[in-house]
């Protein structure tokens, strides 16, 4: 399956190693006028692929999971300042990225491995943004 096929080729890898980097102007991860207009775009593809039943097998699924939860701490900190709103230096990514982010929440916080919801729900900084 070509979903499979993109995660074991590192297409989520490079993803998350742009998201890790949320703390920098877009313009300087990637030049402007290329394929990917919005950071939103890489939230999107990531929280498809940490959803339940869309990567096989489960052990890669299971995997992706595990390695989003352990690379979105800079994401989440972006999110979660209400007061700034501001993701790669952007009020308008942060706006067109919430629904996204919220997306990739809700996956992760209702995966069938219970341990990775669990672990969320234990984040006080989790209960403060929901």
């Amino acid at each position: 399956e070509y979903r499979t096929k993109v995660v074991e080729a590192g297409g989520v890898d490079k993803m998350l190693e742009f998201l890790l980097q949320s703390n920098k102007p877009f313009d300087r991860i990637l030049p402007p006028g290329g394929d990917v207009p919005c950071p939103s775009i890489w939230l999107q593809v990531v929280s498809n692929c940490i959803k339940d039943g869309f990567l096989q097998p489960d052990a890669l699924a299971k995997d992706v999971q595990h390695k989003v939860l352990n690379n979105i701490n800079g994401v989440f900190q972006d999110m979660s300042n209400f007061q700034e709103r501001s993701i790669f230096g952007s009020k308008d990514y942060w706006i067109k990225c919430l629904m996204f982010f919220s997306g990739l929440l809700s996956g992760l916080l209702t995966s069938q491995n219970k341990r990775i919801g669990d672990f969320l729900l234990k984040q006080k900084s989790l209960k403060e943004f929901l």
